[in-house]
């Protein structure tokens, strides 16, 4: 009688684990995610019965459809709900699709909701920037697993970023601002984060004002406050400095200042996403194929 072939629920059944945890080991993408002792037990099993992950059906795992995780600061955003739309209608396009979560401005939850995502064991990442994720990044890449950044640094980890050229973009704001209104006294308000657009936002406000020898008149705000405390915080902020014009850091700011600004401007700044979505797209997917 013809000996039965194993297969990869065979390994799995013998040692006790998932055929996920199988298969993740057996393609060396256990390290970070999986014990040591259960990688070593795996591989020593499938070393003794002699089984070997079949490679056509790895070949044929390289083209098929792929679920990436997306992890944006405000998916009310217009901006960052614009990105991920055009996002997912591309992957679509290629046939992938994305799962997306939103720290909904709470940059310290970022951490915890890309664990989230990790545990649903998705085939990449598209991250925005949240505090320590430098972190959350090395668990990535030990993970081996593919990522891009948006508006994020990588620490040195050398990952693809991408990000909107925000000092810029507010920079040409707030000049185009000055020339129609040349003596405006205009604040920026912020969350008090270390998100690499935080800090360009407010380099970009400092580096016209100071051009122009106008006040720096900057407001941090704590992350953790709601919205009702932003709202007073915001509206103390403009009465005590007299504003003619306000310039926020991120659009959850802007539309909470929004409900009680009545003379104030409130300064805009564009950008573009769609191609961001693409060059990211074609960074994930070429991860791939190396």
């Amino acid at each position: 009688m013809k000996k039965k072939k194993l297969s990869i629920s065979d390994v799995a059944r013998a040692t006790g684990v998932s055929v996920t945890t199988v298969s993740l080991v057996l393609n060396d993408k256990g390290v970070g995610r999986i014990s040591p002792g259960i990688i070593r037990k795996v591989k020593d099993y499938a070393k003794k019965v002699g089984y070997m992950p079949n490679p056509l059906v790895r070949k044929r795992n390289a083209n098929t459809s792929r679920v990436f995780g997306v992890l944006v600061e405000d998916i009310a955003s217009s901006v960052q709900s614009e990105f991920v739309s055009h996002l997912g209608k591309i992957m679509r396009q290629r046939g992938h699709h994305i799962v997306i979560v939103s720290m909904d401005g709470e940059t310290a939850a970022g951490e915890r909701l890309l664990l989230l995502l990790q545990e649903k064991e998705m085939d990449g990442y598209v991250l925005m920037g949240f505090e320590h994720v430098e972190r959350a990044l090395r668990r990535i890449v030990d993970a081996k697993k593919p990522v891009v950044l948006y508006d994020c640094q990588s620490a040195g980890l050398n990952l693809p970023t991408y990000s909107t050229d925000h000092r810029s973009a507010v920079v040409d704001a707030i000049h185009k601002h000055f020339r129609t209104h040349p003596n405006s006294r205009l604040g920026m308000i912020a969350y008090s984060s270390n998100t690499s657009r935080i800090r360009e936002v407010l380099a970009g406000y400092m580096q016209v004002m100071d051009l122009h020898s106008h006040d720096v008149l900057i407001k941090k705000l704590p992350a953790t406050l709601n919205d009702a405390e932003i709202e007073n915080q915001i509206d103390g902020f403009v009465r005590d400095n007299r504003l003619d014009a306000v310039l926020f850091a991120t659009e959850q700011l802007a539309r909470i200042g929004a409900r009680i600004i009545k003379k104030a401007q409130i300064l805009t700044w564009e950008q573009d996403t769609r191609s961001i979505a693409e060059n990211m797209t074609e960074s994930l997917l070429k991860q791939f194929r190396r």
